[in-house]
């Protein structure tokens, strides 16, 4: 692949790993300790220094580098090497997955311990103290991360591996490269829980947004295979002319509906007739299919404003 493919706004790509992270910190309750690697920082002994040249070239060539877990958080492991200290995430051990329960989840973790573990470094950030390694990645041949780097494109179809599911999106193997399909991307629809749309193990089927050479970092999406449904709602749902919804969700302010798969809108509470001492769930239940008319459409920030037909 050539370098101008990685030419995209690095600040976008960042912009989104960073929302992703924090969120990821605020499902955990632990803001410090799941994502960042400041802890490790605080263990080191004060004269540890990391070997910045040595950790690129291990990167770089795509080299294994045999490591000793010292530590773990929610997030991972930490692991320690004569010449560097690193974060192992937990999507990146060949032999876990998050775990819904912490207890199991710390006992998991805390079998690695004193363990030795041959990885391979997928992320190295002097300026921020960061080195990432993964074991999963320790599973290909040398060299193999990087081929399959030069081969990646920008807007490619791929089929992956799901390796693990959390509440901000899944992660998916391309087979040595793991990227992220952010729950954004899952559906055009609302997704709330990505473990209610697949599982770990399954083969999916995704399009790259973008890659980030610079941290490794590869960003996926499922839902832009899929046509987009909002690009043709002014076609098929003309204003004026009523047309069946199911009610999915009643909200203080209105109701929202579904028209179709991907394709959902909201009934304001002043656009239905509601008697005085009446609240909207005394006349609209969830799943019940209704008569409503388009009132308008932003296609752009996917939002549509409807009236309920009496």
């Amino acid at each position: 692949m050539k370098d101008d493919q990685f030419s995209l706004d690095e600040s976008l790509d960042e912009g989104l790993w960073k929302s992703i992270l924090s969120e990821d910190q605020i499902e955990r309750n632990d803001p410090e300790e799941a994502i960042t690697l400041e802890n490790i920082e605080n263990k080191k002994s004060p004269d540890f220094q990391n070997d910045w040249d040595f950790v690129n070239d291990l990167l770089a060539k795509d080299k294994l580098v045999e490591c000793k877990v010292s530590d773990f958080n929610r997030g991972g492991l930490l692991v320690k090497h004569e010449n560097f200290a690193g974060f192992v995430p937990i999507s990146h051990l060949i032999n876990t997955s998050i775990i819904e329960t912490e207890n199991l989840n710390g006992e998991m973790l805390t079998a690695y311990l004193g363990q030795e573990l041959m990885l391979k470094v997928i992320e190295c950030t002097p300026e921020r103290e960061r080195i990432v390694l993964s074991e999963r990645a320790a599973q290909t041949n040398t060299g193999e991360r990087n081929r399959l780097f030069r081969k990646l494109d920008i807007n490619g179809e791929y089929e992956g591996k799901i390796t693990n599911i959390t509440n901000f999106g899944l992660f998916v193997d391309l087979g040595g490269i793991e990227g992220l399909v952010h729950i954004s991307e899952l559906s055009w629809e609302r997704v709330e829980d990505p473990k209610k749309l697949h599982k770990i193990g399954n083969l999916v089927k995704v399009k790259i947004l973008d890659i980030g050479k610079k941290n490794s970092r590869v960003s996926l999406s499922i839902k832009k295979l899929i046509p987009n449904p909002w690009e043709s709602v002014s076609q098929k749902y003309p204003e004026g002319k009523p047309f069946n919804a199911t009610v999915i969700e009643i909200v203080k302010f209105g109701v929202f509906v579904r028209l179709e798969d991907g394709l959902e809108g909201l009934i304001h509470i002043s656009e239905m007739r509601l008697m005085d001492g009446h609240q909207l769930s005394d006349i609209l239940e969830v799943g019940e299919e209704i008569l409503v008319e388009l009132i308008s459409v932003d296609v752009k920030r996917q939002r549509m404003s409807l009236r309920l037909v009496d």
